[in-house]
């Protein structure tokens, strides 16, 4: 089976085979971390939970979100593989200096926020230097399946994360929780010290390419001809989080409204797990087909996932919603491995890790701000209005990109690049 092929070959080279699991075990810690910082903030709080649990959470995000858009620019002039080992050392000190008082006890809460700020400084050189590495361990044929491979390995390791925290904290403490998620980042450490620091020689750019000016900040970009593409998928991703905010806020709510013979947490929870089985499936079909990898192609999907958006709102039997998140996440599985394949392919090496902390910097804004308006959505218009009218703007506006998108490219910006 050609697919099976693919996979198998992608398997043989040693770096990337050294680097997945890497990834693998560094991105279970980072899902775990999403329970162990609010469980760990629970036990520390003094009388106001809500309080000390937003104090975390907001401590873990904004402070890298802030590095992510000022300093994305410089990103590009150091390597990949450096970009990842200071955020994993970064990091991995941090938060292991917080397990460790915690299980001493001498952690208080306001030591707690101010070590979650630390460690998320470098979160931006993370989101930069794994995609920005990948073009350096594959050639540019299997640069398609190797995103899909890869993109898979963190969709597993995301839905396994949170299940593994919450029996840790249960059984042994939120303080041994936070450990083992910062011994996952000593982990990628020892892997990437394990890889030469040079793994393929500097791409090759055309003159015409190498003399473009380099746009400094992330506005831009918006403006700048030669990344239009990449901009299109900037976009399209800003659009599609926010619309997935309505989702997230408002189906809990629709569930509870909804006569079913399932109680509201065992459907939302069956309705996610068949959301994230059609994700992992679908990316690992899709990764054998690399003609996916178009700006048109991310719209179309997206479109997709809108239509999953408006049959969400629909009141429908739990068979038709389980179906629908099941074929929502088989078309959105592709999604990222096309963003950051056009990214690999379009952008100068020295642009990629800058594009790609850009694009998780945007991410991470719009995510909660898409949360944040569908409360307010909500609120005013009520749970099923609201989820209809996210899924319908967002596949009105992915189809008028989609149409208005450019033709698959014949010859990229990567012109030359050695097997590792």
């Amino acid at each position: 089976m050609k697919l099976v092929q693919t996979y198998r070959t992608l398997a043989r080279k040693p770096y990337f085979r050294r680097y997945l699991f890497g990834e693998a075990v560094s991105s279970l810690g980072d899902a775990m971390s999403d329970i162990t910082v609010v469980l760990l903030a629970l036990t520390l709080a003094k009388g106001n939970a809500a309080v000390a649990v937003s104090l975390a959470t907001a401590a873990y995000l904004i402070p890298g979100i802030l590095t992510g858009v000022f300093a994305g620019r410089h990103l590009g002039r150091v390597s990949p593989r450096m970009l990842l080992l200071i955020d994993s050392m970064w990091r991995g000190f941090w938060l292991g200096l917080a397990a460790a008082m915690a299980l001493f006890g001498s952690l208080q809460l306001w030591m707690y926020v101010a070590l979650l700020a630390l460690a998320s400084l470098t979160r931006p050189a993370n989101a930069a230097g794994a995609r920005a590495l990948l073009p350096q361990l594959l050639d540019r044929s299997h640069l398609f399946s190797g995103n899909s491979l890869f993109q898979g390995t963190i969709q597993v390791a995301t839905m396994l994360g949170p299940a593994l925290a919450g029996v840790l904290a249960g059984t042994v403490g939120a303080g041994v929780a936070l450990a083992v998620d910062a011994l996952s980042f000593l982990v990628m450490v020892v892997v990437l010290c394990t890889m030469p620091a040079a793994i393929s020689p500097a791409i090759r750019r055309k003159p015409q390419e190498a003399r473009t000016e380099r746009p400094g900040r992330f506005v831009d970009w918006l403006s700048s001809p030669q990344l239009r593409p990449v901009t299109i998928l900037f976009l399209i991703t800003a659009a599609m989080t926010v619309a997935y905010g309505p989702v997230v806020v408002g189906l809990p709510i629709l569930i509870g409204d909804r006569a079913s013979a399932l109680p509201v947490g065992t459907e939302l929870g069956l309705l996610w797990s068949l959301f994230g089985v059609g994700m992992v499936v679908g990316g690992l079909i899709a990764g054998n087909m690399p003609s996916l990898a178009t700006s048109r192609t991310a719209a179309l999907l997206t479109a997709a996932w809108g239509l999953t958006v408006l049959v969400l709102g629909l009141p429908a039997p739990v068979l038709v919603t389980a179906a629908a998140m099941l074929i929502g996440g088989f078309a959105y599985a592709p999604f990222t491995a096309i963003v950051y394949t056009v990214m690999q392919e379009r952008l100068p090496q020295d642009r990629l890790a800058e594009g790609a902390a850009y694009l998780n910097s945007l991410k991470s804004l719009t995510t909660p701000g898409g949360v944040l308006i569908a409360g307010f959505a909500i609120a005013a218009l009520g749970a099923t209005t609201a989820i209809i009218t996210a899924g319908v703007l967002l596949v009105a506006i992915c189809l008028f990109i989609a149409a208005r998108s450019e033709r698959p490219i014949k010859e990229g910006v990567i012109v030359d690049r050695q097997l590792a």
